[in-house]
C-alpha cells in the first residue's frame, strides 16, 4: 500500500492555522491580564481616595485620568505612584500626596507617629526599540535583554538615584527613593529567555553607590516581570532586605528589594525600617 504524503501547501496552511490560534490565545491572555491590572488599579485608587485629604484627592484624580489614557509610558507612572502610596499606607504610614510645582518636590509626605519621611516615586518603563530591517528578531531581543538584565540596568538605577538625589537635596528629612519596573507584556513574551537577577550582587552594588549619595536614606526596588536567581549563599548585607516571589503571582511583584543607606544625612528610624520590611 502506497504511503500518502501531505502536500507542501496543506502543511503550510496547517502551520499558519496553528500560529493564528496561538496568536489569538496570546492576545486573549494579554487582554485578560490588562483587565485585571486595571481592576486592581481602580480598587487601590479608591482605597486611597476614601481616606485622603482634599489636596491628595486633587492629585489622585489627576493620576486616575493619566492612567485611564492607557498609553505606554504615560499610564505606568500613575499606576506606580498609586501602588507605592498604598504600600506606604499598608506599612502604617499616614500618606499625603504633595502638590506638583515648578520646583521639583517629592511625591509623598509620610508620617509614622512623629517621624516624617518623604518618598520620591519613579518608574523605569521597559520599551523594546524598533528592530532594524537587516537585524534578525533574536539578535534584537538578545540586545534588549542585555540592556535590561545586566550592567546597563544597574547603571540606569544608579543614574536615576543620582538624578533624584540632586533634585531633592534641599530636604532636611529622610528620603526614600522607590524605583519600579512595572509589568510589561513584551517582557512576558520573552520570559523564557530572561536572565534572572542576582539580588545579592545588586544589593551590594546599590549599597556601594548609596555611600556617595547621602541625600537618600534608602532605595526600594520593585520589579514585576523580573525573576531572581537562587541565592548562592545565606550571607546577606545587614542593610539589604528582599522578597522574591514565583512567576504565577499577578497581585504582587516578583521582586522587592529594600536597601538602607548607612551613610545618609538623615537616616530612617528603626520603626520606619521595620514597617517598610513588613510590607515587602
Amino acid at each position: 500500500m502506497k504511503k500518502r504524503f501531505k502536500g507542501k501547501g496543506r502543511v503550510a496552511d496547517e502551520t499558519k492555522r496553528d500560529l493564528d490560534v496561538r496568536s489569538l490565545r496570546a492576545a486573549q491572555a494579554q487582554t485578560k491580564r490588562q483587565g485585571k491590572r486595571q481592576d486592581i488599579f481602580h480598587v487601590q485608587w479608591q482605597q486611597l481616595y476614601d481616606c485622603a485629604d482634599s489636596g491628595s484627592r486633587v492629585r489622585l484624580i489627576g493620576l486616575r485620568e493619566q492612567f485611564d489614557r492607557q498609553k505606554h509610558g504615560v499610564s505606568e507612572p500613575a499606576q506606580v505612584e498609586v501602588e507605592v502610596a498604598l504600600l506606604m499606607n499598608q506599612a502604617g504610614f499616614s500618606v499625603a500626596f504633595l502638590e506638583e510645582s515648578e520646583v521639583r518636590t517629592a511625591d509623598l509626605e509620610c508620617y509614622l507617629g512623629d517621624e516624617r519621611l518623604f518618598v520620591e516615586v519613579t518608574a523605569i518603563v521597559p520599551t523594546p526599540s524598533v528592530r532594524r530591517a537587516t537585524e534578525p528578531l533574536d539578535v534584537e531581543r538578545e540586545r534588549l535583554e542585555d540592556d535590561l538584565y545586566h550592567d546597563v540596568f544597574v547603571r540606569r538605577l544608579i543614574s536615576r538615584m543620582t538624578e533624584k538625589a540632586r533634585q531633592l537635596n534641599r530636604y532636611c528629612a529622610p528620603i526614600l527613593l522607590t524605583v519600579t519596573v512595572p509589568f510589561s507584556e513584551w517582557l512576558e513574551e520573552v520570559r523564557s529567555r530572561q536572565e534572572k537577577i542576582d539580588l545579592q550582587r545588586l544589593s551590594g552594588l546599590l549599597s556601594t553607590a548609596l555611600t556617595s549619595i547621602p541625600q537618600l536614606s534608602g532605595v526600594l526596588i520593585t520589579c514585576w516581570n523580573f525573576s531572581a536567581q537562587p541565592a548562592r549563599s545565606n550571607i546577606r548585607l545587614s542593610n539589604a532586605t528582599w522578597v522574591a516571589r514565583s512567576e504565577g503571582e499577578i497581585k504582587f511583584p516578583r521582586i522587592r528589594l529594600l536597601v538602607i543607606n548607612p551613610s545618609s544625612t538623615y537616616s530612617l528610624g528603626e520603626k520606619e525600617v521595620v514597617a517598610l520590611k513588613s510590607v515587602l
